[in-house]
């Protein structure tokens, strides 16, 4: 399998596993539950393991902008579970890391054609 669809799934695991850990932090902060909040802890802990693994397998101008998602899920969450409110500013910022994930992608896809064009020479 390719190196780079690996490293975008550990990724993805990743940004998953932050979302529900400061899910789980915010949760545990309001009644200070320690459990909770440890096992957000333990969730930090192996998204970091994930990040690297990750970080070993593509660019980390790859890995990290598809690290950068874990903002939008924490609001998406904070949404439906929270009942935070959506305004245009958190809206437009979610527009931006994404615009930024992809202009990313794409420099990341042009480094690699170049780098195929000059091994074909």
């Amino acid at each position: 399998m390719n190196q780079k669809i690996i490293a975008i799934a550990l990724i993805a695991l990743g940004t998953l596993f932050t979302s529900i850990a400061a899910t789980l932090y915010k949760l545990g902060a309001d009644s200070w539950n320690f459990i909770t909040i440890f096992i957000g802890f333990c969730l930090y802990f192996t998204a970091g393991v994930l990040l690297i693994l990750a970080l070993k397998r593509a660019e980390v101008t790859l890995v990290y902008p598809v690290f950068a998602t874990s903002y939008i899920w924490v609001l998406i969450i904070a949404f439906f579970l929270f009942k935070e409110k959506f305004n245009f500013i958190k809206i437009f910022s979610i527009f931006l890391i994404i615009l930024g994930i992809i202009a990313l992608s794409f420099g990341s896809h042009q480094q690699t054609n170049q780098k195929i064009r000059a091994e074909l020479k």
